[in-house]
């Protein structure tokens, strides 16, 4: 009996209605639950990032929901919804749940188009200490289209390879750094939706999540900012005596050249803190009265753990240091938007698992 079954995306409708294609995969992944080959189906896909995407179901979710209309029960599947390629369906449903489960012997569905590259990345992901099985779920589209889709894997394994060629099977540091530098569409956010306004110099900004796929240019970001965790999974944040509490951080410098550099500088006098294991959680946005064109307007925020404490000592700026539950934060953030804090740290706590 198999550990788990994983069932990699490809595409979803806006109406947020799945592909002919996964639908195919999720039926013959269910089938083989039926048969009790596993107890547990991970549906993994968030947006891809070859279609434009108008939709809030990402295709996890959507195919989900499909399996339990096909009589799965909810609780047998699990979802991973960050990923927008291949790789990045690997190598997260091994970090979110495979490794952390010991789940080693798994059964991945894919068509039969999709499966060399498939089979190739999970391979190169997952290396030696894993036993998977791939299992080819039925062709519902035409020839010409399957000919079109094989055409397109041809060059998707041309590029693949080229990103994974020399790395060895199962290195998960090298892999980490490709998945990284290859999430062109992580999320699907609007840019007309304000997440949160506040106000800041007596005029009211705007911030928009644009999420943290793509990394502005350094002449572009206003400030850069962490939210980082203690052992105990707590939020280490800053009383600003201008505006409350906050994140610590603060606004880039002529001379720096990257936000990281910016990001210790600024937690090392305002927390005095040091961290490590950074992660871009998202990218904000902002738009005000006094903002103009060709301005800095974009806020960078990260996770982190906390790696040493030095003793705090107020200045002019900040009053204190401060370490709070998530929900203590959220309360009191001087930016009120309790929803979206919860969102950050949900990302930064499954950051912890992802990226140690």
């Amino acid at each position: 009996m198999a550990d788990v079954i994983i069932v990699p995306g490809r595409g979803i409708y806006p109406d947020g209605s799945l592909y002919a294609d996964p639908k195919s995969r999720v039926r013959s992944a269910v089938e083989l639950f039926s048969r009790n080959t596993t107890s547990k189906i991970i549906m993994s896909g968030g947006f891809s990032f070859h279609f434009k995407n108008t939709t809030d179901v990402n295709e996890a979710s959507a195919m989900k929901s499909y399996a339990v209309s096909l009589g799965l029960q909810p609780e047998n599947i699990l979802t991973e919804d960050k990923s927008t390629h291949t790789l990045a369906n690997a190598y997260f449903c091994k970090k979110l749940y495979c490794e952390p489960n010991n789940w080693k012997d798994i059964i991945v569905v894919a068509s039969s188009d999709h499966l060399p590259r498939v089979r190739y990345v999970f391979n190169k992901v997952f290396g030696p200490e894993y036993e998977i099985t791939y299992q080819k779920s039925r062709r519902v589209i035409g020839l010409f289209e399957y000919l079109k889709q094989m055409v397109h894997e041809i060059g998707s394994m041309r590029l693949t390879k080229k990103w994974l060629g020399v790395i060895k099977d199962g290195d998960d540091q090298a892999i980490r750094k490709v998945v990284l530098l290859n999430r062109p569409n992580d999320t699907m956010r609007g840019d007309d939706k304000v997440t949160f306004s506040f106000n800041y110099k007596g005029v009211t900004h705007n911030a928009h999540s644009i999420g943290s796929s793509t990394l502005p240019d350094m002449k572009d970001i206003i400030s850069v900012h962490a939210l980082p965790l203690t052992k105990e999974n707590k939020v280490v944040v800053v009383n600003v005596r201008s505006r409350g509490v906050d994140m610590m951080g603060g606004h880039v410098e002529s001379h720096e050249i990257t936000p990281l550099e910016t990001l210790h500088r600024e937690v090392s006098e305002e927390a005095q803190v040091t961290i490590r294991d950074t992660f871009l959680l998202d990218v904000l946005e902002i738009t005000s009265e006094l903002i103009n064109e060709g301005d800095r307007k974009f806020i960078l925020l990260y996770a982190a753990h906390i790696d040493t404490f030095d003793e705090f000592t107020a200045t002019e700026e900040i009053s204190e240091r401060i370490v709070l539950d998530i929900d203590q934060f959220a309360a009191a953030y001087f930016g009120n938007a309790p929803e979206y804090i919860h969102s950050l740290y949900d990302k930064a706590r499954e950051n912890k698992n992802l990226f140690p």
